[in-house]
């Protein structure tokens, strides 16, 4: 009988050390659930002085505090709740709040690399397309879909050039002349159409040449940009103090990155030059 007393009595104190644990425990989460509303908050502030629109930003903090105090009235009234959900919403915020600056970052630096680049006679429509669709997900907070349009648009970039090389390059090779020589001359046509076409042929390792050259100058020149930009986000954290370190580090890291890109690309054309002129 003694031994049932002293069992009934251990399994009694490890419900109790269990509903204090877990009462601690459900404690905390509220605590982190409300000190990562406030830092939401926070975030919110501060891509606002960024000038970020932050309409989206707004609803998920007010959907996170709808549901915070929702589990708050479950919990007094000792039924079944949950802060974790919480906690979530608040790092989909952070989430948000990384890509926005990120894809603002490397938007900049694709109007850099396009004021740069582009020159006149250089078609631009699908270029400037793309840019205009970059600027609407911008503007309406849809960050996920800016990556892809900025790797399209520097794509769209180098096309354009490379057909406005092509097309020079072709315009200078040919014989010009007006219409009216043509027709006076009609029957000399066949003669001319077969000096072109051999003349082309002879050619287009030395309009390819040129292309990637021009290329290799196009990426040298965006690496030079990007070298800039660092330079300048190197001041604004270190000297000026306008940066906050997250910022910094996000910054920092994705022009990093794009530079180990552009480093990757210059030796692959390089070689491919040398092989065109070794041929040569």
């Amino acid at each position: 009988m003694k031994k049932l007393y002293t069992l009934i009595i251990l399994v009694s104190l490890i419900n109790f050390v269990y509903a204090v644990d877990t009462n601690l425990t459900d404690t905390n989460t509220q605590e982190n659930a409300l000190t990562c509303m406030n830092q939401s908050l926070k975030i919110m502030q501060s891509m606002t002085e960024e000038k970020f629109n932050v309409q989206r930003l707004n609803d998920s903090i007010n959907q996170a505090v709808s549901y915070y105090n929702s589990q708050e009235l479950l919990m007094k009234n000792k039924n079944k709740y949950d802060f974790l959900t919480v906690i979530k919403y608040c790092e989909d915020i952070k989430k948000i709040k990384d890509l926005a600056i990120s894809s603002r970052d490397d938007f900049f630096v694709l109007k850099k690399y396009y004021n740069s680049t582009i020159y006149s006679g250089v078609d631009t429509k699908d270029i400037d397309k793309t840019i205009k669709e970059i600027e609407d997900e911008f503007s309406s907070e849809r960050y996920e879909n800016v990556d892809p349009l900025i790797t399209k648009a520097y794509g769209q970039i180098e096309s354009a050039v490379s057909s406005y090389s092509r097309l020079n390059v072709a315009y200078k090779s040919t014989l010009g002349g007006s219409m009216r020589f043509i027709y006076s001359n009609r029957y000399l046509l066949i003669g001319i159409v077969i000096v072109i076409i051999l003349f082309w042929v002879f050619f287009w390792k030395k309009a390819k040449i040129k292309i990637i050259k021009r290329k290799i100058e196009a990426l040298e020149l965006r690496k030079s940009t990007i070298r800039s930009l660092i330079s300048k986000t190197q001041k604004d954290y270190f000297e000026r103090g306008d940066l906050s370190e997250g910022n910094y580090n996000i910054r920092t890291k994705k022009f990093g990155e794009l530079i180990l890109d552009i480093e990757r690309q210059i030796p692959l054309l390089n070689e491919e030059l040398a092989k065109l002129k070794k041929k040569k």
